[in-house]
């Protein structure tokens, strides 16, 4: 899903719901991408504070934060969501 695609999902409520899931979705496996990497004695991408469970709320504000910080990116409908939700959680939780 683009950016393009994502702000037109979301102004129509049967489409948000659907995009809303999408991005949980993209999330999840993020976190799981993260979590097996972990797992395997690498460096993550990201590292979640140990009191807070993400969720479809936390991936949309995060998601939302990365649109506006880039919005003069003459290119910025075409990008990815979930590219941009990578960015995003390891901008959000970087590991110290």
């Amino acid at each position: 899903m683009t950016v393009k695609n994502y702000k037109a999902a979301i102004k129509d409520e049967t489409l948000k719901v659907i995009a809303e899931n999408h991005i949980n979705g993209i999330g999840i496996g993020i976190v799981w991408t993260n979590n097996y990497v972990t797992h395997r004695k690498q460096k993550p991408l990201f590292c979640e504070p140990d009191k807070l469970s993400l969720n479809g709320a936390n991936y949309i504000a995060i998601l939302d934060d990365q649109i506006e910080k880039l919005k003069t990116l003459s290119d910025l409908d075409d990008k990815s969501v979930a590219m941009l939700l990578l960015y995003g959680l390891i901008e959000t939780f970087p590991c110290k």
